[in-house]
């Protein structure tokens, strides 16, 4: 009867990000040693280390025997409590108020935070691989994607972050609402999804089925009247089950994971994220087979689907070269036609594709291509005016390359 989760809870399932997120670039210093040491002095498993790659620190997978990467005890782990999930209805809303008090109780002196040399180690609020995402750039930043359609997904991107800060922070208190913007850059850029056993209630519950399936079936209890037996023993075992059930078909739980949120993004690289029940932990894992000796750990942010460089950049903060997951939604007349690598149309807001000509669709192709050349050549010789303007500069410049390369695709196919 508890089988159902044992197999939710211990088979392993693709590795993804929250609809949200973006890899970590800070540079290595020495809080990720301190990090390792408070993971590993509340019996972590570390069978990986932090290194760089290209500018980006990122998990390297050590040698070793068997496919686990590293086991994060499930109380080192960031999750959404009750009053925050009561407080925001979007779960990455509630995970970055979680974060968010711990935050708080960090920069407190007086405080404590049972997370804290975690959160030492999250790169700071004007970090450049937190103020690339997209949500945070300015309208005239925006200007530079070349692209309505897209600046307007950003904009509800930004409403959605504006949102969480008045919501969240203390009002005319502008150090907290810059703590709350903070706090919901990390959860959205570092949440991961998964089973992470609902708080222990899980645990708990899964507890109580097997010592309810012990005492229904203990003839000891019914000795003096056995014709109660088969009915007494069933209440709490359904009981128990339903309460099982009833945590298992919940939405899928997001957290923030020390040490496994390191891992970066690749196209079509999956790993699996295991919650154990018996050690009450998270565990990441991969093939050996695929990872000879020391390499980087990665995994493909969007799941098996795969995450387009749109979303990369409004919501991770920054752009795959040859995304093979890439797309483009073109405007023809009134309709939205998404175009795909090699020149696939992919889908169209009409209800039959056929309906939107070919002659249309390259026309439309052809205006986005030169709109987006025009901002190229018109933002080539312009100085940023700070460090975050000039990074986001160089994001619009590659994004905008990336979307050239795709329509230059349907256009020679």
């Amino acid at each position: 009867m508890v089988f159902p989760y044992l197999f939710y809870a211990l088979a392993s399932g693709p590795l993804t990000r929250s609809r949200v997120i973006k890899p970590v670039v800070s540079a290595i210093s020495a809080q990720p040693l301190q990090l390792a040491n408070w993971l590993e002095q509340n019996d972590a498993i570390l069978k990986s280390s932090i290194g760089i790659d290209n500018g980006l620190r990122g998990l390297v997978a050590r040698n070793g025997e068997g496919d686990s990467l590293c086991r994060i005890p499930r109380n080192c782990v960031v999750v959404a409590d009750r009053s925050s999930a009561k407080r925001n209805t979007r779960p990455i809303d509630a995970l970055a108020n979680s974060l968010l008090q711990h935050i708080r109780r960090a920069e407190d002196e007086s405080a404590c935070s049972r997370v804290g040399p975690y959160i030492a180690s999250l790169p700071g609020p004007n970090d450049l691989s937190l103020t690339g995402i997209g949500a945070t750039w300015t309208d005239d930043q925006l200007d530079l994607l070349g692209h309505d359609f897209t600046k307007k997904q950003w904009i509800k991107l930004r409403m959605k972050r504006d949102s969480f800060i008045q919501r969240n922070g203390v009002a005319h208190d502008e150090n907290d609402e810059l703590l709350a913007g903070w706090a919901y850059d990390l959860a959205s850029s570092r949440a991961l999804q998964g089973p992470f056993g609902r708080g222990g209630a899980v645990r708990a519950a899964l507890a109580g089925t097997l010592i309810s399936v012990l005492m229904a079936f203990l003839p000891a209890f019914y000795l003096n009247d056995l014709s109660r037996m088969p009915f007494e023993s069933a209440v709490p075992v359904i009981l128990s089950v339903v309460l099982v059930s009833s945590l298992v078909v919940a939405e899928p739980e997001l957290a923030m994971i020390p040490w496994i949120d390191l891992a970066n993004h690749k196209s079509k690289s999956h790993l699996n994220l295991e919650y154990d029940l018996l050690h009450d932990s998270i565990a990441l894992k991969g093939q050996r087979k695929s990872i000879p000796g020391e390499s980087f750990v990665n995994f493909d942010y969007g799941g098996r689907q795969g995450i387009d460089n749109n979303k990369l950049l409004g919501e991770y903060g920054f752009v795959e070269e040859n995304n093979p997951s890439d797309i483009l939604h073109i405007e023809v007349g009134e309709d939205i036609v998404t175009i795909g690598r090699h020149g696939v149309v992919r889908s169209s807001t009409r209800s039959n594709e056929s309906f939107v000509k070919e002659k249309e669709v390259t026309n439309a192709v052809l205006k986005a291509r030169a709109r987006l050349l025009a901002v190229g050549t018109a933002t080539a010789t312009e100085d940023g005016h700070s460090t975050i303007d000039f990074d986001r500069t160089k994001l619009a410049a590659l994004w905008r390359r990336e979307k050239i390369r795709l329509l230059d695709e349907y256009l020679e196919r």
